[in-house]
């Protein structure tokens, strides 16, 4: 590293080809050991984990995540945080702890430690959160990849309110902005990105967030983005007649794509159902203008255009009807089944409560058996979860509410009857 620029050593390593990735760092490695010294390639690599986890230098995600190694996460247990690892053992069931998920979460830990610094007690939910992202960037396998964050909550080194499943905490966003709403399907043209903002400004004070979100997608993404993508350098709201039939035959179908059982994607083209909601919006969209620009010529008079869409063209008498014959038809097919299907989710639902009062008449700890199966009760005398034979977390009540909520599934063991509480929809299920 003392051969290129920086003031600090983690500078001159990111200055250098081995920053790039461990194929550079072997390549310049190789190279440099070659002329200079007469030292092990094997050498050179202790070296390197030695320097990261001593914290001299912090190595990225992505670049571990190409780096292959039994070493890293025993070296960092044993030297980086030998106490809180020792606190997280103990706090954690053996067997999970030697399990293969249980490796890859150690390891997890210690590739953010060698990325952010500090120990265990350091590591925030944001740092989680980031590993979780470049793991699934690396498409590496990430069976169990999430237990970690788990682990870390159960040892309180997470803030009480951080939250609980890493796995969806992608899926959230929470509300976002009229202009984010709009920059997230990319509008091209400046005038008309900022006219659709001013435009959900105006409305939104009179809709939900649903109806808000619903609104930006179609005047976004189903027709200004469409148009730009097939009439590149539009920038008026006056739509020839030729642009504005080719944009409705086109949102007239819509992809569907399905995943085979081999992992190959078919795709359909199948007719678009919500087609005149669609056309609905935009037809909104330029009365809106025409009505506001007669109050305020000055802000929307500019943007007065013919709608291009008719009042007939929002008419959905002949789709609802065409809905409500093939619904219908799926209820006369399945009607024969309803007695079977109705006896089916009681059955399941009788098997889940018998388990799960099998589970509660033992005390935390302690072995109950159910058919042939063992289970041994986890020691949290509020938690209503046991592990089998190969050490798998099974929770008995979330299975016995899933059970009564989600009926369909069958199950051949009965046991219990069904609370009279609970048998009032089953009976209207019935009849």
């Amino acid at each position: 590293m003392a051969g290129f620029p920086g003031e600090s050593r983690q500078e001159r390593w990111e200055a250098s080809p081995a920053a790039l990735g461990p194929e550079g760092w072997a390549r310049e490695g190789h190279s440099w050991l070659g002329a200079v010294a007469n030292v092990r390639w094997n050498s050179a690599q202790s070296g390197l984990l030695c320097l990261a986890v001593a914290d001299v230098l912090r190595l990225p995600l992505a670049w571990q995540f190409r780096y292959r190694t039994s070493n890293l996460r025993p070296l960092v247990e044993r030297t980086r945080d030998p106490e809180g690892f020792a606190r997280l053992e103990e706090a954690v069931d053996p067997k999970r702890w030697a399990s293969t998920g249980g490796g890859r979460s150690r390891l997890a830990l210690a590739r953010i430690m060698l990325t952010k610094g500090g120990g265990l007690g350091d590591i925030t939910a944001g740092d989680a959160f980031e590993y979780a992202t470049e793991l699934r960037k690396s498409g590496i396998d990430r069976a169990g990849s999430t237990l970690f964050y788990s682990w870390l909550r159960d040892l309180g080194n997470l803030p009480p309110d951080a939250p609980v499943p890493l796995r969806f905490l992608d899926r959230v966003t929470g509300q976002l902005s009229c202009e984010q709403l709009v920059d997230r399907h990319g509008v091209t043209c400046e005038p008309i990105r900022a006219l659709l903002i001013d435009y959900l400004e105006e409305r939104r004070p009179r809709l939900d967030y649903s109806t808000l979100d619903n609104l930006a997608r179609a005047l976004t993404r189903n027709f200004w983005s469409d148009l730009e993508r097939h009439h590149p350098g539009i920038d008026s709201l006056a739509l020839a007649p030729g642009v504005a039939t080719a944009w409705k035959e086109r949102l007239r179908t819509r992809v569907q794509r399905r995943k085979r059982p081999d992992g190959t994607v078919e795709e359909t083209v199948v007719e678009r159902a919500d087609r005149v909601m669609l056309f609905i919006a935009v037809r909104a969209f330029y009365l809106d203008i025409a009505r506001w620009a007669v109050e305020e010529p000055g802000r929307w008079g500019p943007w007065a255009a013919p709608c291009p869409i008719k009042e007939a063209e929002t008419t959905d008498r002949k789709r609802a009807k065409r809905v409500k014959a093939q619904m219908d038809q799926r209820t006369r097919e399945r009607l024969p089944a309803l007695e079977s299907f109705a006896k089916a989710a009681v059955d399941h639902h009788r098997c889940r409560r018998a388990r799960l009062e099998s589970l509660l008449s033992v005390q935390p700890g302690k072995t109950f058996r159910i058919r042939d199966a063992v289970f041994v009760r986890t020691m949290n005398g509020d938690s209503a979860a046991a592990r089998d034979a190969g050490g798998n977390l099974l929770h008995f009540d979330l299975a016995e509410q899933r059970a009564f909520w989600a009926p369909g599934q069958r199950s051949s063991f009965c046991a219990t009857p069904v609370p009279a509480s609970r048998r009032c929809w089953r009976s209207a299920i019935t009849r």
